[in-house]
């Protein structure tokens, strides 16, 4: 993260050198560094905004920019179906692990709306320009996807915590992005972000995909395949890699969401998940 932050600043046009003054660390010993402290990083932040021209300058620039200086993440996210999915997998997988100070929760999903919760743990400092500056990230994390950045419609932050309820782009056809992803290894990415996820890759995806008019059946028929699933388990993960909550799945299987509920607790089981991000990232990785 701290990473990114520095890029995104000479991304931006700033001049680096005066986000370091008084830190232990420069552009480039800060590269050698397997963590830097949640006060350090707040420095940098509150910097960035300042050369930025202030809050909207930061939120302008994380949104538009953030995507192209984290090509590692822009690489998995591939793989991954739609905006909802993407929010799952940070939220739920990549805040915890890279932001630590940081507590986050998807509060639901809408009619294409989104909602994300954030607050700091006790005894974090407190940073208003790094939950103003999230603004801009949560906006921009369609771009991964080459789709339209969101829309922030609700927003409510202070010094120790941030809501952001935004409308989604629709999703576009994964042909294109399944053809780039065909081939191309995942297992740098899964396996720093997500160790329990072995080293499965990309390459070893169904020879079919790359041709297939539906990747998302294509990846959930191999799924089926190897995890030993029901057709039934196997409708339910085509849904769930398209990014519908249970309830929206019972609305469209015709059955209760109890039922949902109960195929997805075997799907996670199969799929040697624990989670419904976790199930997505395997499917796309096997």
């Amino acid at each position: 993260m701290a990473w990114a932050a520095v890029d995104l600043a000479e991304e931006g046009g700033i001049a680096t050198d005066q986000l370091f003054e008084g830190l232990r660390f420069d552009a480039r010993t800060l590269r050698g560094l397997k963590r830097v402290t949640w006060d350090d990083y707040c420095v940098l932040i509150e910097r960035i905004e300042v050369l930025a021209g202030g809050g909207e300058g930061i939120v302008d620039l994380l949104e538009g920019a953030y995507h192209r200086v984290w090509p590692e993440f822009r690489s998995f996210a591939a793989a991954l179906v739609s905006p909802i999915s993407l929010f799952r997998f940070l939220v739920e997988v990549i805040y915890p692990v890279a932001l630590p100070p940081v507590a986050c929760e998807l509060d639901g999903q809408q009619h294409g709306r989104v909602k994300v919760s954030t607050w700091l743990r006790p005894g974090a400092r407190a940073c208003e320009s790094f939950f103003r500056g999230a603004i801009g990230v949560w906006c921009g994390i369609p771009r991964h996807l080459d789709l339209p950045p969101a829309r922030a419609v609700v927003v409510d932050i202070s010094p120790t915590h941030g809501t952001y309820e935004l409308v989604l782009p629709e999703p576009r056809t994964l042909v294109s992005r399944a053809r780039r992803l065909a081939g191309r290894t995942l297992t740098h990415v899964v396996k720093r972000w997500v160790p329990e996820l072995g080293a499965a890759t990309a390459a070893r995806m169904s020879p079919t995909l790359e041709t297939t008019t539906n990747p998302t059946a294509a990846r959930a028929a191999f799924a089926v395949r190897l995890w030993k699933l029901t057709p039934r388990q196997g409708e339910v993960l085509v849904h769930v890699l398209n990014g519908l909550a249970n309830k929206e799945i019972a609305t469209v299987l015709g059955c209760a969401e109890s039922t949902v509920e109960l195929h997805m607790t075997r799907l996670l089981r199969k799929g040697g998940a624990s989670s419904r991000t976790q199930l997505i990232a395997r499917a796309w990785s096997l």
